[in-house]
């Protein structure tokens, strides 16, 4: 379980600390306040086993040739690649780290930089006295024949077009902490989905599934992996007939993905990016219940961010232990200074602001 994270020159953040988390944190705070991007953090925090992770901040870019190490300034405070961001967190007991860097920056490996281009990136995790290095830079390449015919190209959308060269030094392989982003950006691909679920069924966790999705919607009969087309696909069965699952929808996709995603992450964390996204504000109370019920069940400790004033009122409505619940408010300061401050607010003193009718987000 994550305890603190302090967090340097990444984004719009300067520096931010934050000592206190609960099993179930909610994150609210007006427009560019740095809500995903608190999430972002966490992930980056914790992607040593997969430093492409850090492509998911870079999609839908525009890119020119030859690709300049520009492209790496929306991750650096005040887009300054000079700097180095610092992401540093207490994972229980255990202090974790990493350090990113771009080939502009005076902290960038000197002895590399004779092997790695100018649009060059380094990251540099740290943990129980292990630790990984990555050097991230673009294929031009690939970049070039995959959009030939755009005057403004952009970095492909889909994580199976992968226009990185890595490489990997260090001993530290394991995960730091399994965990996982789920973006309200688009659908995870329906290939995706299907492997997930694959996977859990060889795991016997099939039942488990079929079960949770069921309280929230008693139409819903089984799950299976059906052939559609040359691929598989999930396949829900709804009364007497099994449906494609890219064709229900927004808000149960979007549901059995995350229910996938705990039992994946167990005794890890799942982070969600504006969760009342495709969920009817009629069951918005029950899917809360559901996401408790998960983080209990499987041990995952959950991070969402939510702009909904009505999704808060029925998630502190359907809440019994507000001792496992907290709220965290990004906000600004005054005129002069206008850094992002995160302001920590119990279970119980949000329940109180709630009732009061107090606007919290």
């Amino acid at each position: 379980m994550l305890k603190e994270i302090k967090i340097n020159t990444f984004k719009c953040f300067k520096e931010i600390e934050l000592r206190s988390f609960k099993k179930v944190n909610i994150i609210f705070g007006k427009n560019n306040r740095g809500k995903t991007v608190f999430l972002e953090a966490i992930s980056l925090l914790f992607s040593n086993t997969n430093p492409r992770q850090i492509f998911n901040l870079l999609r839908g870019m525009p890119v020119s040739f030859p690709l300049q190490r520009e492209i790496w300034s929306i991750l650096f405070y005040e887009l300054d690649m000079t700097k180095t961001i610092k992401i540093s967190g207490k994972v229980n007991e255990l202090e974790a780290e990493v350090e990113i860097c771009s080939s502009a920056s005076q902290t960038f490996p000197s002895q590399t930089q004779s092997f790695y281009p100018e649009n060059s990136l380094f990251l540099h995790w740290k943990y129980q006295g292990k630790d990984l290095k990555a050097y991230l830079t673009y294929n031009e390449n690939f970049l070039k024949n995959f959009v030939p015919a755009f005057s403004f190209p952009i970095i492909p959308m889909s994580p199976a077009l992968d226009p990185f060269i890595v490489h990997f030094s260090g001993n530290l392989k394991s995960p730091i902490l399994e965990t996982v982003f789920h973006t309200s950006l688009g659908r995870m691909d329906v290939q995706q989905v299907s492997q997930m679920f694959g996977e859990l069924v060889r795991k016997n966790y099939k039942n488990l599934l079929v079960n949770l999705l069921s309280e929230l919607d008693n139409s819903i009969k089984d799950i299976e992996l059906m052939s559609f087309n040359g691929n598989s696909i999930v396949g829900v069965k709804i009364k007497d007939k099994f449906y494609p699952i890219n064709q229900l929808g927004e808000g149960f996709y979007r549901i059995f993905v995350l229910s996938c995603l705990f039992v994946q992450r167990t005794n890890g964390i799942v982070l969600i990016d504006e969760i009342e996204n495709g969920i009817h504000h009629s069951i918005q109370g029950m899917v809360w219940k559901w996401l408790l019920d998960m983080s209990e069940r499987f041990n995952v400790q959950v991070f969402i961010t939510t702009h909904s004033w009505e999704f808060i009122i029925n998630a502190l409505e359907n809440t019994e232990n507000f001792k496992e619940l907290q709220g965290i408010r990004f906000e600004t300061g005054n005129e002069k200074n206008q850094e992002i401050i995160p302001v920590v607010i119990s279970g119980e003193e949000l329940k109180e602001m709630v009732e009061q009718n107090y606007d919290v987000r």
